[in-house]
């Protein structure tokens, strides 16, 4: 633990841990399905700013992760990516890999 995790787990606060890497591709599918269907608000210039950022990659496997459209860049996709971690906790069952997902409209 480091960062705000550590003083926020020593103050009694619930601390939950997101994997990286692939196994967020169901989510980051999911934030890029509701950005691209306009089923997302996002009126933040700072999250613009960031979406801006951001590009997704895709690998041998078709999972997708977002990273900076420049590498070693000094723009952010910080808030791209914690929508993408809440969505993995908003939904457990992309984690564990039930395959389906719903939000209503």
């Amino acid at each position: 633990m480091d960062g705000v995790a550590m003083p926020l787990a020593q103050d009694g606060q619930p601390i939950a841990w997101v994997p990286q890497a692939w196994k967020l591709s169901k989510a980051a599918k999911a934030l890029q399905s509701l950005v691209l269907q306009e089923r997302i608000r996002y009126e933040s210039p700072v999250w613009e700013w960031n979406a801006r950022n951001a590009r997704v990659v895709t690998d041998r496997n078709e999972n997708i992760y977002v990273c900076k459209d420049v590498v070693n860049s000094t723009n952010l996709i910080d808030g791209v990516v914690s929508c993408i971690f809440a969505l993995h906790s908003l939904v457990p069952s992309l984690y564990e890999g039930s395959g389906t997902w719903y939000i209503p409209e």
